[in-house]
C-alpha cells in the first residue's frame, strides 16, 4: 500500500519520476507544484533525484538524495518511531570511516568495499588522479576496495590513502588488507615512527573481524576486545564500519539551523518527534539519562502547532512528592497549610504550548491518577477546588526507567502507559552513536577548555572506546575535568584523564599491608560507597546514584576525589 509522507517545514523525498518536475530539469530551479501531501509506493529507489522543500519555502527543489538530513515518513497505522522503510534493503557495505583528523572531527567514508570486488585503488567518481590522494579536501571520493588488495596509509601523498597534514604520521606508515568475504581487515605496521594502534593497543600486525551487529567480534595478533574498532595513527583517528552506507550524507554532523549534533540515528528521531508535533497532542520520549530527552522535547514543541506558546520543562524527580500534586495542577487558597492565595500549576501555566515532564516514572499512584484524567477530559482541578479549568497543553513525557517492569511492580498506572506511548520515540544511547563522540567532543573541548586547547586523537580514541553510561552528560563532565587538567601541557592538546573502568579500578582503595591506615573521614566513607556502588552497578553513575540516594553529580565528585587521593 502507498504510504503518506506529510510535510512540515522539513525536507522530504521523492523519486523525480514522482513529482510534476521534469527529471531533466535543473536541480538547483524551484518547482511550480506545492505538495502538502503525497501517496507514494514505498519503498524509494535509491539513486533517485529527489524534490526536497526548504524551512518555509512552499516549492520544492531537486536535490541529490544524499544531501537531504532528515525525512518524515509516517503512515497514518505507524508510530511515529517505526516509520516504514523509505528505501529499499540494500547489500551492507563495509569500509573505512574517518573521525578525527588534522585537529578536528569528521564522518567521513574514506574507503568501502568495491560493489564488483574490484580493487582500483581510485575514487568512486571518475576525475583528475590527484582526487585520489588524501583522506581530506573538498573533492576526495571514497576508495573502491576489493579484497586481498593492499592500501597504503601514510603521510606520503602518493600513498593510497594520504594523511599530508598529521606530521606524527610516518610517509609510509600502515598497510590496510580487506577480505569482505571473511569480514575481516589486517593492518600491519610498516615501521613507523610513533606506531600504529588498534584500540589504543600498539600493534604489528593484526587482523580484525567485524560481527554482523557492527561490532568487531574479536582481533588476533596484538589486538583483542570487543565494541567498536578503532584504528589510530598519529593524530588521526579511523573506525572500521561494517554498514557505511548508513553514513551516506553525513560528512558534517552538525546541522546549520538548530547547531544540533546529528548522526542517523538522532536524524530519524528528530524526524519521528517533529512528526508527532504535526499530528499528535502527546510524545513519550524513552532514552537513558544525558542522551538528550529535553533536546527532543524541544523539537516536538518548536515544530508543532503550540511552537508560539510557552515552553515548560519539569524534572519530577526534582518534585517534593506531597508537593506534586501542587506543581502540576496548582492549588487554591486554604487548600493546605501555608495556602496564602492561589497557586498555578504547570498544566495552566503550559496552557497554549507544551508541557514537558521528565523522569515521569517518580510520580506516586495517586498523581498518575490525576494526570490520566488530564489528558483523557483535557481540564485540570487545582487541589481544594472542585471547579476544572480547559486546559490546551502538548504534552512530553521522558523517562530512562523500563515502565512496563513498573506496571508488573504497581508501581505505575497500565493505563496511563497506554495512553502516553500511542506516540513514542527511543533516543539511542552514545554508545550507538559512534560517529557523533568526536564532534561532542570537540564542542566541548570549546567550551570547557582554555583559548587554544584542541582534542588529541588519543582523546577522541579514548572517547570512541569508553561505554559513557551516563551518557552525553557524562562526555562533558569527564572533557571539562580533562581539559582543565590539559592547562599548560601537551603543547595545548586535549589528553584523557582517566583509565577504562574496571571492578578493579573502582573498587573501595585497600592499605598496604604494612601500612598504618590513617583515618577515614566521613566524606572518604562516602567516597567509598560510591566506589563499590559502581562496582555493584557495572560502572553506571546514574543507578549507583540511585542506590545510594544521592545525585549524580555528587558521584561523580566522588570519583574525583578519590582520584585526587590516589
Amino acid at each position: 500500500m502507498p504510504c503518506t509522507i506529510r510535510v512540515r517545514a522539513f525536507p522530504f523525498w521523492l523519486p523525480a519520476s514522482c513529482s510534476d518536475s521534469d527529471s531533466d530539469s535543473d536541480p538547483d530551479s524551484d518547482s511550480d507544484s506545492n505538495f502538502d501531501s503525497l501517496s507514494l509506493p514505498l519503498p524509494l529507489p535509491r539513486d533517485a533525484r529527489l524534490p526536497s522543500f526548504g524551512e518555509g519555502s512552499p516549492s520544492p527543489r531537486l536535490v541529490p538524495a544524499s544531501s537531504l538530513r532528515v525525512m518524515i515518513a509516517a503512515d497514518d497505522n505507524e508510530t511515529a518511531d517505526d516509520p516504514p522503510p523509505i528505501f529499499g534493503a540494500a547489500r551492507r557495505v563495509a569500509g573505512l570511516v574517518l573521525l578525527f583528523g588534522d585537529g578536528r572531527p569528521h564522518c567521513r567514508v574514506v574507503a568501502r568495499e568495491s560493489s564488483s570486488g574490484a580493487h582500483d585503488g581510485h575514487p568512486a567518481s571518475s576525475g583528475d588522479a590527484d582526487d585520489a590522494l588524501g583522506v581530506l579536501g573538498p573533492h576526495r571520493r571514497p576508495l573502491r576496495v576489493g579484497s586481498g588488495k593492499p592500501i597504503e596509509l601514510g603521510r606520503d601523498p602518493r600513498c593510497t590513502l594520504a594523511v599530508p597534514f598529521d606530521n606524527a604520521v610516518s610517509r609510509r606508515h600502515a598497510q590496510l588488507t580487506f577480505d569482505f568475504a571473511a569480514k575481516t581487515v589486517n593492518v600491519r605496521d610498516v615501521g613507523s615512527n610513533n606506531g600504529t594502534f588498534i584500540n589504543e593497543q600498539r600493534i604489528d600486525s593484526a587482523t580484525i573481524s567485524f560481527a554482523p551487529g557492527g561490532a568487531p567480534a574479536s582481533a588476533s595478533g596484538s589486538a583483542s576486545g570487543s565494541g567498536p574498532t578503532v584504528l589510530r595513527v598519529g593524530g588521526t583517528v579511523f573506525v572500521f564500519e561494517p554498514d557505511v552506507g548508513r553514513l551516506d550524507g553525513y560528512a558534517d554532523l552538525v546541522d546549520p539551523a538548530s547547531q544540533a549534533i546529528l548522526g542517523p540515528a538522532m536524524a530519524r528521531v528528530w524526524a519521528a518527534a517533529a512528526s508527532a508535533a504535526y499530528d499528535g497532542r502527546s510524545l513519550f520520549v524513552h532514552g537513558e539519562t544525558g542522551t538528550g530527552k529535553e533536546l527532543v522535547a524541544d523539537i516536538f514543541h518548536k515544530r508543532g502547532p503550540r511552537a508560539n506558546g510557552p515552553w515548560l520543562p519539569i524534572n519530577c524527580a526534582r518534585l517534593e512528592r506531597e508537593r506534586a500534586e501542587v506543581e502540576l495542577f496548582g492549588a487554591v487558597r486554604g487548600a493546605y497549610t501555608g495556602a496564602e492565595r492561589d497557586r498555578v500549576g504547570a498544566f495552566e501555566q503550559a496552557n497554549g504550548g507544551t508541557l514537558f515532564l521528565d523522569e515521569i516514572a517518580e510520580l506516586s499512584l495517586d498523581v498518575q491518577s490525576k494526570l490520566l484524567r488530564v489528558l483523557e477530559e483535557r481540564r485540570v482541578t487545582p487541589v481544594g477546588s472542585h471547579k476544572a479549568r480547559d486546559v490546551d497543553v502538548a504534552l512530553v513525557c521522558a523517562t530512562h526507567a523500563d515502565l512496563d517492569a513498573l506496571v508488573r511492580e504497581g508501581k505505575f498506572r497500565r493505563d496511563l502507559l497506554m495512553r502516553l506511548v500511542q506516540r513514542q520515540v527511543r533516543l539511542p544511547p552514545l554508545r550507538e552513536r559512534l560517529e557523533e563522540i568526536p564532534f561532542f567532543v570537540d564542542r566541548f573541548v570549546k567550551q570547557h577548555g582554555a583559548h587554544g586547547q584542541t582534542p588529541s586523537g588519543r582523546l577522541v580514541a579514548a572517547c570512541l572506546l569508553r561505554g559513557w553510561p551516563g551518557n552525553i552528560r557524562e562526555l562533558g563532565i569527564a572533557i571539562d575535568q580533562a581539559a582543565l587538567a590539559s592547562r599548560d601541557q601537551h603543547g595545548g592538546l586535549v589528553e584523557a584523564q582517566w583509565e577504562e573502568p574496571s571492578a578493579t579500578a573502582l573498587a573501595p582503595a585497600q592499605p598496604a599491608p604494612s601500612a598504618v591506615p590513617p583515618p577515614m573521614s566521613a566524606l572518604d566513607a562516602r567516597d567509598d560507597k560510591v566506589a563499590a556502588a559502581l562496582v555493584e552497578t557495572g560502572g553506571s553513575v546514574p543507578e549507583a546514584a540511585r542506590l545510594l540516594g544521592l545525585s549524580v553529580s555528587a558521584v561523580y565528585a566522588a570519583l574525583a576525589r578519590r582520584r585526587s587521593r590516589s
